[in-house]
């Protein structure tokens, strides 16, 4: 990470600024996790990335400015957060929702600025990653309604959680490839029928992405 320490303490301390808290344990229930987590990540040196983003998404505020402490709380608009970031080190993101990706003049995205040095660590490309809100039960379990996902857009054979899209259907999925190449589609929930789309019948499914991580946990 550019050989720059982190002060987790200070980035604890931006978090509950943020929030508008001012107890470890305030910013513990908000984030809905246990009440000992600041303190072991203060003592850990763990930078709690997952739940920064987190924070950025929900309060509008600069990822850069809560891990890394650069710049000011809130996001700067696009064009100047892209041209800032080149000094920075700050990358902003697209960042979509699933109900209305699809909608035709609905889909114009928001950004959230990302420290470079964290989508260097990730091995993620700028112009091929973007966090996405989830909708729907279909990976109920391991990716929840509501909860972000950050969706790395390279092509990719390995099997794992992908965004598809089946004609005007957009989901998150298990992809699982088989032998003869056809194509295994199942969900967490069982309620959802599982496919097996033989190689000729490719063109039935889009596959958007790789589901990288989602903001509460990295898979």
């Amino acid at each position: 990470m550019d050989n720059e320490k982190i002060d987790v303490a200070a980035v604890v301390d931006r978090m509950k600024l943020a929030v508008g808290v001012q107890k470890d344990i305030e910013l513990a229930a908000y984030l809905e996790i246990s009440k000992s987590a600041p303190a072991v990540w203060k003592s850990r040196e763990t930078t709690p990335i997952a739940e920064c983003i987190k924070i950025a998404i929900r309060k509008a505020c600069s990822l850069d400015w809560l891990i890394l402490g650069r710049g000011g709380f809130t996001t700067e608009d696009v064009e100047n957060t892209i041209t800032e970031g080149i000094d920075s080190g700050g990358i902003a993101l697209p960042l979509f929702d699933m109900r209305t990706y699809l909608v035709a003049g609905a889909s114009a995205p928001s950004f959230v600025t990302v420290p470079r040095a964290l989508m260097d660590e990730q091995g993620l490309s700028a112009g091929e990653t973007m966090i996405v809100r989830a909708c729907g039960d279909a990976m109920l379990g391991t990716i929840d309604d509501g909860q972000y996902m950050v969706i790395d857009r390279r092509p990719r054979n390995t099997d794992g959680v992908y965004l598809v899209r089946f004609g005007d259907v957009l989901r998150v999925a298990r992809l699982q490839r088989m032998v003869r190449g056809a194509t295994r589609v199942s969900y967490e929930n069982t309620s959802y029928a599982v496919d097996v789309i033989p190689p000729e019948g490719g063109d039935s499914i889009e596959v958007i992405g790789f589901c990288q991580s989602k903001i509460s946990r990295v898979f």
